[in-house]
């Protein structure tokens, strides 16, 4: 199925190269009177790609990232991080978590002929001062979520609402840069939730998008929701 996803990405535009960051499974099992043993089936329902472009052709990161996710839709859910390759190998060459990271464990699923990636520093920046930096984001969503409970005591529902929203984006964005090394400028809530489920796979417990209520709520028109028996696994 990657190479279909590829093909998609190919006829849209031209990768230098493809890391394949991660997978999400859909496990099922069946066990009745007559197979105790069960019948157990897995199936990949979603990939995480970094995909590395050398001309953005005029179009920011982001609107490549939806474009992508878009023309995958019908075949397979996918969520991109997309950069140019000048970016991403001044990260590598300054030794950026992110870059090294990907760089040391995700498989390139594509490299255009020719393309070569700079070696990686030794050391990664960004681990001096990331505990103090966690904890000072951490508090601006403990400050948010208190605000947000007392606008819901006060029944101003509208800026409760947007306290909350506040108070997930400043949680998911810590979990994004602790557990994975990037920073993503985006508020959309329902993306920095697939983000941060590659560092921290709970989130989507915490955030159920289970009903097509909740679905609407985080702005998810991804053709999929979770129910109680699928197994919803990153590796």
């Amino acid at each position: 199925m990657v190479e279909g996803v590829l093909n998609i990405i190919r006829k849209l535009v031209e990768p230098d190269v493809v890391y394949l960051l991660g997978r999400e499974y859909e496990r099922t099992r069946l066990e009745s009177i007559f197979c105790t043993g069960g019948g157990e089936k897995e199936r990949v329902t979603s990939y995480y790609l970094l995909v590395l472009l050398g001309n953005l052709i005029g179009m920011p990161p982001h609107v490549w990232q939806e474009r992508i996710e878009q023309a995958c839709r019908e075949m397979v859910s996918v969520t991109t991080i997309v950069l140019e390759t000048t970016r991403f190998n001044d990260w590598l060459g300054k030794g950026q978590l992110f870059a090294v990271k990907t760089n040391e464990c995700a498989k390139v699923v594509y490299r255009a002929p020719g393309v070569k990636l700079c070696e990686a520093a030794d050391g990664c920046v960004g681990r001096v001062g990331r505990e103090e930096w966690i904890r000072k984001r951490m508090g601006h969503a403990r400050a948010f979520a208190a605000g947000a409970e007392l606008y819901r005591l006060r029944m101003q529902y509208g800026m409760a609402a947007f306290m909350l929203h506040q108070s997930a984006e400043q949680a998911l964005h810590t979990i994004i840069k602790a557990g994975a090394g990037y920073h993503t400028h985006t508020h959309n809530l329902e993306r920095l939730l697939r983000y941060a489920a590659m560092a921290a796979p709970e989130v989507n417990d915490v955030f159920l998008r289970d009903t097509e209520k909740e679905l609407h709520l985080f702005g998810c028109y991804r053709g999929r929701t979770r129910t109680a028996a699928t197994a919803r696994i990153i590796k």
